[in-house]
């Protein structure tokens, strides 16, 4: 497995970035242009299904909200929330609510990606 790890790892680093490379130039010419538009829009697009999500999972459904955050980290696919809000209910909890939202949202992003990016 040690084996394995030692081969992956420099073919992923240069297979990132090649893309980086590619990509840079046609995403500084973006960002130049409508720099403040897709920040701003990257702002709303994340932080408003969490709100959303926030307020009709606690207020409406009832749901505990540690578990609550687990799901909502499983549904944007989150590994590093779903574990900063174990750290920070100090318990595995929110891992209850993280397991299906993450597969549904995983099987949506393989699926629904390429629909996406060729619309």
């Amino acid at each position: 497995m040690a084996a394995t790890q030692i081969m992956w790892d420099p073919r992923l680093a240069a297979f990132c970035a090649l893309v980086g490379l590619t990509a840079g130039p046609q995403a500084l010419a973006a960002l130049a242009t409508d720099g403040p538009t897709i920040l701003v829009a990257g702002v709303v697009v994340t932080l408003v299904p969490l709100i959303v999500g926030l307020g009709v999972g606690h207020f409406l459904l009832g749901i505990n909200p540690v578990a609550l955050v687990g799901a909502l980290a499983g549904a944007h696919t989150q590994d590093p929330a779903m574990l900063a809000a174990s750290d920070l209910a100090e318990s595995p909890a929110p891992a209850l609510g993280f397991t299906v939202p993450y597969a549904i949202g995983n099987i949506l992003l393989t699926n629904l990606g390429p629909a996406v990016a060729l619309s």
